[in-house]
Protein backbone atom coordinates (compact mmCIF):
# COMPACT_ATOMS: atom_id res chain seq x y z
CA UNK A 1 0.00 0.00 0.00
CA UNK A 2 1.41 3.48 -0.99
CA UNK A 3 1.43 6.00 1.54
CA UNK A 4 2.69 8.61 3.52
CA UNK A 5 6.02 8.08 6.00
CA UNK A 6 6.50 9.88 9.23
CA UNK A 7 9.57 9.06 11.19
CA UNK A 8 9.94 9.29 14.92
CA UNK A 9 12.72 8.22 17.23
CA UNK A 10 11.62 5.64 20.29
CA UNK A 11 14.60 6.35 23.23
CA UNK A 12 14.61 4.31 25.57
CA UNK A 13 15.30 6.17 29.22
CA UNK A 14 18.58 4.94 31.46
CA UNK A 15 19.95 4.96 34.84
CA UNK A 16 21.31 8.39 35.79
CA UNK A 17 21.93 11.88 33.82
CA UNK A 18 19.27 10.20 31.31
CA UNK A 19 22.02 8.04 29.62
CA UNK A 20 20.40 6.15 26.87
CA UNK A 21 21.00 2.45 26.82
CA UNK A 22 20.75 1.52 23.57
CA UNK A 23 21.03 4.20 20.30
CA UNK A 24 17.28 5.62 19.09
CA UNK A 25 15.02 3.67 16.80
CA UNK A 26 13.06 5.17 13.95
CA UNK A 27 9.42 4.63 14.01
CA UNK A 28 7.45 4.35 10.93
CA UNK A 29 4.19 4.16 10.61
CA UNK A 30 2.21 4.35 7.24
CA UNK A 31 -0.74 7.10 6.67
CA UNK A 32 -2.91 5.76 4.21
CA UNK A 33 -2.73 7.84 0.71
CA UNK A 34 -5.57 10.06 0.48
CA UNK A 35 -8.74 9.11 1.82
CA UNK A 36 -10.65 5.63 2.84
CA UNK A 37 -12.22 4.69 0.14
CA UNK A 38 -13.58 1.83 -1.39
CA UNK A 39 -10.83 0.19 -3.73
CA UNK A 40 -13.57 -2.97 -5.38
CA UNK A 41 -15.71 -5.46 -5.34
CA UNK A 42 -15.36 -8.98 -6.47
CA UNK A 43 -18.63 -11.53 -6.79
CA UNK A 44 -17.79 -15.51 -7.15
CA UNK A 45 -19.03 -17.26 -8.89
CA UNK A 46 -19.82 -14.64 -11.39
CA UNK A 47 -21.95 -17.57 -13.73
CA UNK A 48 -24.02 -19.96 -12.46
CA UNK A 49 -26.47 -22.55 -14.24
CA UNK A 50 -28.70 -23.60 -12.25
CA UNK A 51 -32.56 -25.59 -12.32
CA UNK A 52 -35.48 -24.97 -10.74
CA UNK A 53 -35.95 -24.56 -6.83
CA UNK A 54 -32.04 -24.98 -6.31
CA UNK A 55 -29.86 -23.04 -4.36
CA UNK A 56 -26.12 -21.15 -5.03
CA UNK A 57 -24.22 -19.29 -2.46
CA UNK A 58 -22.20 -16.23 -3.79
CA UNK A 59 -19.34 -14.49 -1.87
CA UNK A 60 -18.23 -10.58 -2.31
CA UNK A 61 -15.09 -9.64 -1.17
CA UNK A 62 -14.49 -6.17 -0.58
CA UNK A 63 -10.86 -4.48 -1.20
CA UNK A 64 -11.05 -0.77 0.88
CA UNK A 65 -7.82 1.38 2.55
CA UNK A 66 -8.73 3.25 5.81
CA UNK A 67 -10.96 0.77 7.45
CA UNK A 68 -14.06 1.36 5.82
CA UNK A 69 -17.09 -1.73 6.62
CA UNK A 70 -16.40 -4.95 4.16
CA UNK A 71 -20.33 -5.37 3.99
CA UNK A 72 -22.92 -5.55 0.72
CA UNK A 73 -26.12 -5.29 -0.22
CA UNK A 74 -27.48 -8.10 -2.53
CA UNK A 75 -30.14 -7.63 -5.24
CA UNK A 76 -32.00 -9.16 -8.37
CA UNK A 77 -32.33 -7.93 -11.29
CA UNK A 78 -35.46 -10.80 -11.97
CA UNK A 79 -36.93 -12.57 -8.40
CA UNK A 80 -38.75 -14.46 -10.49
CA UNK A 81 -35.96 -16.19 -12.06
CA UNK A 82 -33.87 -15.72 -8.79
CA UNK A 83 -33.75 -14.21 -5.63
CA UNK A 84 -30.73 -13.31 -3.29
CA UNK A 85 -31.11 -12.95 0.68
CA UNK A 86 -28.86 -11.20 3.04
CA UNK A 87 -26.00 -13.74 3.05
CA UNK A 88 -25.40 -14.06 -1.06
CA UNK A 89 -27.55 -17.26 -1.22
CA UNK A 90 -29.48 -17.32 -4.45
CA UNK A 91 -32.34 -18.94 -4.74
CA UNK A 92 -33.84 -20.29 -8.32
CA UNK A 93 -37.18 -20.20 -9.56
CA UNK A 94 -38.59 -20.04 -12.87
CA UNK A 95 -36.80 -20.29 -15.94
CA UNK A 96 -34.88 -17.46 -17.00
CA UNK A 97 -32.06 -15.10 -15.73
CA UNK A 98 -31.13 -12.96 -13.58
CA UNK A 99 -27.98 -10.55 -12.87
CA UNK A 100 -27.24 -10.79 -9.39
CA UNK A 101 -25.16 -7.62 -7.73
CA UNK A 102 -23.28 -6.61 -4.89
CA UNK A 103 -22.63 -3.02 -3.73
CA UNK A 104 -20.78 -2.11 -0.77
CA UNK A 105 -22.18 -0.46 2.08
CA UNK A 106 -19.45 2.24 2.34
CA UNK A 107 -19.62 2.73 -1.64
CA UNK A 108 -22.82 1.98 -3.33
CA UNK A 109 -20.97 2.86 -6.95
CA UNK A 110 -18.52 -0.04 -6.12
CA UNK A 111 -20.22 -3.01 -7.36
CA UNK A 112 -19.55 -6.34 -9.24
CA UNK A 113 -22.12 -8.93 -10.43
CA UNK A 114 -22.68 -12.57 -11.18
CA UNK A 115 -25.30 -13.89 -13.76
CA UNK A 116 -27.74 -16.67 -13.25
CA UNK A 117 -29.34 -19.08 -15.96
CA UNK A 118 -32.48 -21.19 -15.01
CA UNK A 119 -33.27 -23.62 -17.23
CA UNK A 120 -36.59 -24.48 -18.40
CA UNK A 121 -38.76 -27.88 -16.97
CA UNK A 122 -40.93 -29.40 -19.56
CA UNK A 123 -44.07 -29.10 -18.12
CA UNK A 124 -45.38 -32.76 -16.35
CA UNK A 125 -46.63 -35.15 -18.96
CA UNK A 126 -50.08 -36.99 -18.56
CA UNK A 127 -50.41 -40.83 -19.67
CA UNK A 128 -53.23 -42.87 -20.10
CA UNK A 129 -53.10 -45.78 -17.78
CA UNK A 130 -55.66 -48.55 -17.26
CA UNK A 131 -59.00 -48.56 -19.02
CA UNK A 132 -62.08 -50.01 -17.43
CA UNK A 133 -65.89 -50.80 -17.77
CA UNK A 134 -67.54 -51.09 -14.10
CA UNK A 135 -64.14 -51.02 -12.34
CA UNK A 136 -62.30 -53.55 -13.78
CA UNK A 137 -60.23 -53.93 -16.66
CA UNK A 138 -61.91 -53.62 -19.80
CA UNK A 139 -61.24 -55.63 -23.10
CA UNK A 140 -60.07 -53.18 -25.41
CA UNK A 141 -61.16 -55.44 -28.65
CA UNK A 142 -64.65 -55.07 -27.57
CA UNK A 143 -65.62 -51.49 -25.95
CA UNK A 144 -69.03 -50.79 -24.88
CA UNK A 145 -70.84 -48.88 -22.50
CA UNK A 146 -69.52 -46.71 -19.90
CA UNK A 147 -65.82 -46.49 -19.93
CA UNK A 148 -63.48 -45.30 -16.95
CA UNK A 149 -60.11 -44.11 -18.97
CA UNK A 150 -57.34 -43.45 -15.67
CA UNK A 151 -55.15 -40.86 -16.21
CA UNK A 152 -51.89 -40.32 -15.01
CA UNK A 153 -51.22 -37.09 -13.64
CA UNK A 154 -48.55 -34.48 -12.33
CA UNK A 155 -49.06 -31.72 -10.47
CA UNK A 156 -47.78 -28.45 -12.30
CA UNK A 157 -45.60 -25.55 -10.06
CA UNK A 158 -48.24 -23.08 -11.05
CA UNK A 159 -45.95 -20.26 -10.52
CA UNK A 160 -43.98 -21.08 -13.48
CA UNK A 161 -45.74 -22.96 -16.01
CA UNK A 162 -49.20 -21.30 -15.45
CA UNK A 163 -52.72 -23.06 -14.71
CA UNK A 164 -54.52 -25.97 -15.86
CA UNK A 165 -57.56 -25.29 -17.70
CA UNK A 166 -58.73 -28.49 -18.17
CA UNK A 167 -57.73 -32.46 -19.14
CA UNK A 168 -59.62 -33.32 -22.21
CA UNK A 169 -60.24 -36.97 -23.29
CA UNK A 170 -60.66 -37.25 -26.78
CA UNK A 171 -61.31 -40.22 -29.17
CA UNK A 172 -60.30 -40.72 -32.85
CA UNK A 173 -61.53 -43.07 -35.44
CA UNK A 174 -59.19 -44.50 -37.20
CA UNK A 175 -60.44 -45.45 -40.43
CA UNK A 176 -63.18 -42.91 -42.52
CA UNK A 177 -63.81 -39.55 -40.54
CA UNK A 178 -60.24 -38.88 -38.50
CA UNK A 179 -61.77 -36.18 -37.01
CA UNK A 180 -61.51 -36.73 -32.46
CA UNK A 181 -64.02 -36.55 -30.99
CA UNK A 182 -64.31 -34.93 -27.36
CA UNK A 183 -66.02 -37.35 -24.98
CA UNK A 184 -65.23 -36.02 -21.30
CA UNK A 185 -63.74 -32.96 -19.88
CA UNK A 186 -62.11 -32.49 -16.36
CA UNK A 187 -62.20 -28.53 -15.52
CA UNK A 188 -59.43 -27.67 -13.00
CA UNK A 189 -56.34 -28.50 -11.60
CA UNK A 190 -54.55 -31.76 -11.33
CA UNK A 191 -55.11 -33.95 -8.73
CA UNK A 192 -51.44 -34.45 -8.77
CA UNK A 193 -52.22 -38.27 -9.21
CA UNK A 194 -54.51 -40.76 -11.55
CA UNK A 195 -57.26 -38.83 -12.47
CA UNK A 196 -60.44 -41.12 -13.76
CA UNK A 197 -62.20 -39.63 -16.41
CA UNK A 198 -65.50 -41.72 -17.76
CA UNK A 199 -67.16 -41.24 -21.01
CA UNK A 200 -70.06 -43.19 -22.80
CA UNK A 201 -69.65 -45.23 -25.91
CA UNK A 202 -73.13 -45.79 -26.81
CA UNK A 203 -73.44 -42.52 -29.30
CA UNK A 204 -69.87 -43.29 -30.86
CA UNK A 205 -70.01 -45.60 -33.81
CA UNK A 206 -68.87 -49.13 -33.87
CA UNK A 207 -65.47 -49.19 -35.04
CA UNK A 208 -61.81 -48.48 -34.28
CA UNK A 209 -60.47 -45.96 -32.44
CA UNK A 210 -57.44 -44.16 -30.51
CA UNK A 211 -58.05 -42.83 -26.96
CA UNK A 212 -56.09 -40.19 -26.28
CA UNK A 213 -55.88 -37.06 -23.80
CA UNK A 214 -54.86 -33.66 -23.41
CA UNK A 215 -53.79 -30.95 -20.81
CA UNK A 216 -55.34 -27.21 -21.73
CA UNK A 217 -53.74 -24.42 -20.18
CA UNK A 218 -55.29 -21.20 -19.18
CA UNK A 219 -52.37 -19.17 -21.51
CA UNK A 220 -53.65 -21.19 -24.56
CA UNK A 221 -50.47 -24.03 -24.44
CA UNK A 222 -51.44 -27.44 -24.60
CA UNK A 223 -50.15 -30.83 -23.06
CA UNK A 224 -50.25 -34.13 -25.16
CA UNK A 225 -50.49 -37.13 -23.78
CA UNK A 226 -47.51 -39.21 -24.04
CA UNK A 227 -49.15 -42.61 -24.75
CA UNK A 228 -52.51 -43.20 -26.74
CA UNK A 229 -54.52 -46.69 -26.58
CA UNK A 230 -56.02 -48.90 -29.22
CA UNK A 231 -59.45 -49.73 -28.29
CA UNK A 232 -62.72 -51.59 -30.28
CA UNK A 233 -65.94 -49.88 -30.24
CA UNK A 234 -68.45 -53.16 -30.55
CA UNK A 235 -72.00 -51.44 -28.27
Amino acid sequence: MRGRVALGLLVAAGGCGGRADSPATPVIPVVPDGPARVVSVVVAPANVSLGQDQEQPLTATVRQVGGLPELVIWRSSNPRAATVNAQGVVRSGCAGSSIITALSVADTTRTAQATILVGAVLLPQIQIGQVNVAGAAARLDRLKGMVGVVLNTLLLNTTCDGMTEAFELLVVRQSGDPAETVVATHAGASPGGPLTMSFDTSPLANGDYRIQARRRMTDGRIVVAQNSVAVTIAN
